[in-house]
């Protein structure tokens, strides 16, 4: 109805491509919808802080990787026997944990 490949309307979707307010038009119309059906809700939003509103969401963070790290992760691909890989595995989550567990005792 409106000329888009699947591409473009997914780029709309997620965001990737702005809608123009000609082609928002042009959706209210092929779609028998008056414009402000895009906006509903939009008041609640807009009733909040302004800078929360507007401010874009935070990249997830992600841990930073040292070179221990990869010199493990390097050595565990590596292994074949796979109930090895499993029981290093539940070991360096075991040691994790109590590590963890410690520190939170700790702080208390």
């Amino acid at each position: 109805m409106l000329g888009l490949t699947f591409q473009q309307v997914q780029k709309y979707e997620k965001g990737v491509n702005r809608v123009s307010a000609g082609r928002l038009f042009e959706l209210a119309t092929r779609l028998s919808v008056p414009i402000d059906y895009f906006y509903r809700g939009i008041g609640d939003l807009l009733s909040g802080e302004p800078s929360a509103v507007f401010e874009p969401p935070l990249a997830p963070e992600f841990p930073t990787i040292d070179r221990d790290s990869i010199e493990l992760i390097t050595a565990f691909q590596k292994i074949e026997d796979e109930v090895l890989k499993q029981s290093l595995l539940d070991t360096v989550r075991a040691a994790a944990s109590v590590k963890s567990t410690a520190s939170s005792h700790e702080a208390e």
